[in-house]
């Protein structure tokens, strides 16, 4: 039977333990947006929405969440459930966009799959000044409001876990979206 060395011995230890903590620091990340509420839309009325997205946080190499979004009065209904992009607003760490792609847009009746953005800022709590933009450029729609800070009857709460050390650059800035249709997102302007 042959013995190991100690040199072996003393690599596959050291080994072992870098993949372990390279592990625990990828498990440690967690930067994700969780939110629900309603905004009152440039047309007077409220729509709904759950939003949450970001890194997994059993697996922060790969990106989770998903949309129900709610316009009665225009007939809009937005599902999405796969997230492609999530980044952190140049200037703000407090302001997230995330990418929804394939996103099921019901409008009108007529049954459209593209890509959505949202835009959402947790800016403290009470969360009175925390706002949501939605942009779905299929259809040249956007809106954003400002949850309960806005003297109108908006309400719900964003909520940004995030700030982790152990992220390190694993959350990119956004760069500046290239699609008109957006002109109601503000806080993922480039400073």
């Amino acid at each position: 039977m042959k013995q190991p060395s100690y040199a072996r011995l003393t690599a596959a230890v050291l080994l072992g333990a870098a993949l372990m903590t390279a592990r625990m620091y990828a498990q440690d990340c967690d930067d994700r947006i969780t939110s629900g509420g309603w905004i009152v839309t440039s047309f007077g009325s409220t729509a709904n929405f759950g939003a949450h997205g970001g890194l997994d946080p059993s697996d922060p190499t790969q990106l989770k969440g998903n949309l129900n979004y709610v316009h009665r009065e225009v007939d809009l209904h937005v599902v999405a459930q796969d997230v492609i992009a999530y980044c952190r607003c140049p200037g703000n760490d407090n302001c997230r966009r995330i990418t929804y792609g394939n996103a099921k847009v019901n409008y009108q009746g007529e049954q459209l799959t593209c890509d959505v953005f949202v835009e959402v800022c947790d800016l403290g709590e009470p969360p009175i000044a925390d706002t949501f933009s939605i942009c779905i450029p299929c259809i040249g729609y956007c809106q954003s409001g400002v949850l309960a800070g806005d003297e109108k009857p908006s309400g719900g709460n964003i909520q940004l876990h995030a700030s982790d050390p152990g992220c390190g650059n694993a959350v990119p800035v956004c760069l500046p979206l290239l699609e008109e249709t957006c002109s109601c997102f503000n806080q993922c302007a480039a400073p």
